[in-house]
């Protein structure tokens, strides 16, 4: 026996379709929010890291003015870019007088390893944590090896998703074990090599967006401005009170 089907009432019918509407209005203007506050905050970051920007050079252009260390400037540098960024932490190598390395003229303190560790290092380290720092502190880095001297050999900023997994970490002997993400810049002035530019995250505190790379890219530049010609005035100077 074959069940006659019931047409609903017109009214009911409508309020049916109007709860439907409703609910998808409700969806959309839901949406709708979302997206707009991923817009508000997305702004608010740009001003904010606009704002740390301007900062940045205010500051670096009162430190050139005071004439400072080599060292002073690279903190100036390295500090500055990582507050502009959010970064974990940053590095400035420059070339010595030694030909073909490259040593470090400042590490933030929490900053990632930036160069491979030799394994013997590593063990020591699981009894002496100072170890760690010790040989990242005081070594010198060959120019054309780990990623500042695949930087150094680009010659031009580059951006490190996952610095362990770079080819200049191949070596079983020099491994880099941290799961950090990096930007580093060649540091040039005048059509010379100074050093390199590196600050890093940690993979836990999120990865650098293609607008971190736009804005470490102008302030590396900034910075290699600044440290040529503070090189330039410092070379006058010496030059100067030798002649006296």
């Amino acid at each position: 026996m074959l069940i006659p089907f019931e047409i609903p009432e017109p009214t009911t019918l409508i309020l049916g379709i109007c709860a439907v509407g409703l609910i998808v209005l409700v969806f959309a203007l839901r949406n709708q929010r979302l997206r707009n506050h991923s817009a508000r905050r997305r702004f608010h970051d740009f001003e904010g890291k606009e704002q740390r920007m301007f900062t940045f050079l205010h500051e670096l252009g009162l430190a050139i003015e005071n004439d400072p260390s080599p060292t002073m400037l690279s903190r100036i540098i390295v500090d500055g870019i990582e507050k502009v960024i959010k970064a974990r932490g940053g590095a400035i190598y420059f070339f010595g007088a030694e030909k073909g390395f490259l040593y470090p003229s400042y590490i933030s303190e929490n900053c990632p390893p930036l160069i491979g560790i030799p394994v013997e290092v590593r063990k020591k380290a699981e009894h002496d944590p100072r170890a760690l720092e010790s040989h990242i502190r005081l070594s010198r880095v060959v120019m054309d090896e780990g990623i500042l001297g695949h930087c150094l050999t680009v010659g031009e900023p580059i951006h490190v998703n996952d610095v362990k997994s770079h080819p200049a970490f191949r070596d079983a002997f020099i491994r880099y074990t941290d799961d950090v993400a990096a930007l580093l810049a060649p540091l040039r002035h005048a059509g010379k090599d100074l050093g390199v530019l590196v600050v890093a995250r940690h993979h836990q505190d999120g990865g650098f967006t293609l607008n971190d790379f736009s804005v470490f890219r102008s302030a590396a530049e900034q910075s290699s401005f600044a440290i040529g010609n503070a090189r330039i005035h410092r070379e006058a100077h010496e030059k100067r009170v030798m002649e006296v």
